[in-house]
């Protein structure tokens, strides 16, 4: 599975796309989703059982890891250190199935809560940890951008 993640720019609109994980020989590890929704309950005055309602507020957090393997030693620091100013904080994350990596089928719009990058040789072992929405089947509006 390929994974991307499209920060947010001025327009508003989703900008380019910056490859977390890129698919075909190399996926995801570790792929942890939590998923909560907002409900609640109300307990009616002498009534036995409770009425519960679903706010329609759903959050998830996504974490994954992905190693790679770079043609030096000295091309696995330098990636290490370029990458992380590359990372937005923000943006549109998208999931691309293996069969064609040119179409995404899923969307999340999320903060990149975390992320850490080791480098032990020439491989680097990246782990990215992610809060958002709901995840989606259609691309959702880009937010606002504020200065």
């Amino acid at each position: 599975m390929k994974i991307t993640i499209a920060p947010v720019i001025a327009g508003p609109a989703w900008g380019t796309d910056i490859v977390l994980v890129p698919g075909a020989e190399f996926s995801p590890e570790n792929i942890i989703v939590n998923g909560t929704n907002v409900v609640e309950l109300i307990h009616p005055l002498r009534s036995p059982t409770v009425r519960i309602f679903d706010r329609g507020n759903r959050t998830n957090s996504l974490s994954f890891t992905f190693t790679s393997q770079n043609a030096s030693f000295l091309i696995s620091e330098q990636q290490l250190i370029l990458y992380t100013i590359a990372l937005p904080s923000f943006g549109l994350v998208k999931f691309y199935g293996e069969t064609a990596l040119t179409t995404p089928f899923a969307y999340f719009p999320a903060g990149l809560k975390d992320f850490r990058i080791t480098q032990i040789g020439v491989c680097s072992i990246r782990a990215f940890a992610l809060d958002g929405g709901a995840i989606l089947t259609s691309v959702p509006i880009a937010p606002a951008v504020f200065p």
